[in-house]
């Protein structure tokens, strides 16, 4: 073997060989890993996946509606085209996987629909 040969030729960078990891540090990096790699899978089922439920207050929107057309500012026709509108809005505004309840049958405190 010649020594010429291995000796770097001006302007090449040495290549060193890289330095082991040292067993607290893959442990650290494997911790780490999991830990953003488990974060992101919740996001992501959250977001695509899990079923989210929604409640509406029928009651008082239907309660508003009958004054209205029992004070004369709309008539039956009225009546249904707001509830149709409602309607529409529920099927179109609503992502996937959401559930819309009346607000007379849950307990607890879950995100409202405002009609």
């Amino acid at each position: 073997m010649n020594s010429e040969e291995d000796s770097p030729q001006a302007g090449e960078k040495v290549r060193r060989p890289a330095k082991p990891i040292s067993p607290f540090g893959a442990a650290i990096t494997a911790l780490v890993m999991s830990l953003v790699i488990s974060a992101a899978t919740v996001k992501v089922y959250h977001d695509q996946f899990a079923t989210k439920v929604v409640t509406i207050d029928m009651r008082e929107y239907v309660d508003t509606l009958g004054k209205e057309m029992m004070a004369g500012k709309i008539d039956r026709a009225g009546v249904e085209v707001a509830l149709k509108e409602l309607n529409r809005r529920i099927q179109e505004d609503m992502p996937p996987g959401t559930i819309v309840l009346l607000d007379d049958v849950v307990v607890t405190d879950v995100s409202q629909i405002r009609p």
